[in-house]
C-alpha cells in the first residue's frame, strides 16, 4: 500500500477524535495517567482499558485514549507479557526473517498512528515508555521505531536506531535524508530487555531553524535549532515496526518491541515518577547535522 493510502487510513475516526479531543465530552479513563488531565496533552493511551490481542484498538477508550489506525494490527497486539507501568503495553512483532538481496522493508513488522488531530500542534512533544527483547537485532541500515506526518505524508521526522548497539538518530528523508545525530553528553546506546523513557519535541520556527529535542529517561541527548521540516504542518504520529535489510545476504531470529505509557503534548512530559520538567528551553547549541 502506497503512503498517501497508509496516510488516509490513519486518519479515520477523525470527527469522533476532535470531538473528543477538543470538546471535552469524552469521559477520562480511570487508567489514564495522571497528566493526561493536563489542557496541553491531546493524545493519552498506557493499553489498560484494551483487551489483550489485535482487536480492542481501533476503538476509542474515552478521555484522550483515541482509537488507532493501521493496515493490519495482527503483528501489533495488546499484550500482557511485558509492560513497564500497569499490567499490559503493545507489541510490535518481529518475524524471523532472511533476506538474499536488498528487501528494503521486507524483515520488519507494520505501522499504526493515532487520528489525525485538528488543529495540528506546532509544537509537539512524545513521550512513551520502549524496551527491546533480549533477542532483537537493530538493522544495520536503520530501525524505524517512531515518525511525525505532515499533511502530504512526508515522515519529518523519523525516530531511528542505528546498528551496531542502537544508537538513535534522527532522519528527515525529504530533506536529502538530512540526519540530526545525538549531540549533547554521551551518546546513549539501547540495551536489549531494559525498558527506557524517550521523549521526542519538535517545533516549528522557519525552515532552517526549526527545533529537535530528544530525551531519554529524562536526559537530553539530542538538540538541534537548525532543523527543516518545510512549511507544511504536522498533523499525526506513526509507531514503526519497519526493519530496513542490509544489500547484503543476512538473517536475524523472531523478536519483539514493546510501546508503553504513550503521551502527546504541547507541553514538556517527563517520565512517570519524576521531577515535572521546565518548559523553559536550555541554551542554544549548534545543530551538527550530517547530510546521507
Amino acid at each position: 500500500m502506497h503512503w498517501p493510502q497508509c496516510v488516509k487510513i490513519l486518519g479515520g475516526s477523525l470527527a469522533v477524535a476532535l470531538w473528543t479531543i477538543f470538546a471535552g465530552l469524552g469521559i477520562a479513563s480511570a487508567s489514564e495517567e495522571a497528566i493526561c488531565s493536563n489542557p496541553a496533552v491531546f493524545f493519552c493511551d498506557n493499553f489498560e482499558d484494551r483487551a489483550v490481542g489485535p482487536n480492542d484498538l481501533s476503538g476509542s477508550k474515552g478521555g484522550k485514549t483515541l482509537g488507532w489506525g493501521n493496515i493490519d494490527f495482527s503483528g501489533m497486539p495488546v499484550a500482557n507479557d511485558e509492560h513497564f507501568d500497569g499490567t499490559r503495553s503493545l507489541k510490535f512483532i518481529y518475524p524471523a526473517c532472511s533476506w538474499s538481496d536488498n528487501q528494503y522493508e521486507g524483515c520488519g513488522t507494520g505501522f499504526m498512528g493515532p487520528p489525525a488531530f485538528n488543529p495540528s500542534p506546532n509544537d509537539w512533544y512524545f513521550r512513551h515508555y520502549a524496551k527491546w527483547s533480549s533477542t532483537f537485532t537493530w538493522s544495520a541500515v536503520g530501525t524505524k521505531h517512531f515518525a511525525l506526518l505532515t499533511t502530504d505524508g512526508s515522515r519529518r521526522p523519523w525516530l531511528n536506531m542505528r546498528g551496531g548497539g542502537g544508537t538513535l538518530y534522527l532522519e528527515d528523508e525529504p530533506d536529502s535524508n538530512r540526519q540530526y545525530d545525538q549531540n549533547q553528553g554521551n551518546n546513549i546506546t539501547f540495551n536489549l530487555n531494559q525498558w527506557y523513557c524517550l521523549e521526542i519535541h519538535v517545533r516549528h520556527n522557519a525552515p532552517g531553524s526549526d527545533l529537535v529535542e530528544v530525551w531519554v529517561d529524562g536526559v537530553l541527548r539530542l538538540r538541534n535549532i537548525d532543523a527543516n521540516f518545510g512549511t507544511l504542518p504536522w498533523y499525526t504520529a506513526m509507531l514503526s515496526g519497519y526493519w530496513n535489510t542490509s544489500p547484503t545476504p543476512g538473517s536475524k531470529p523472531a523478536s519483539a518491541k514493546w510501546y508503553d505509557n504513550i503521551v502527546m503534548s504541547t507541553q514538556r512530559i517527563g517520565c512517570l515518577g519524576g521531577t515535572p520538567p521546565s518548559n523553559a528551553s536550555p541554551p542554544s547549541t549548534p545543530g551538527g547535522v550530517t547530510a546521507k
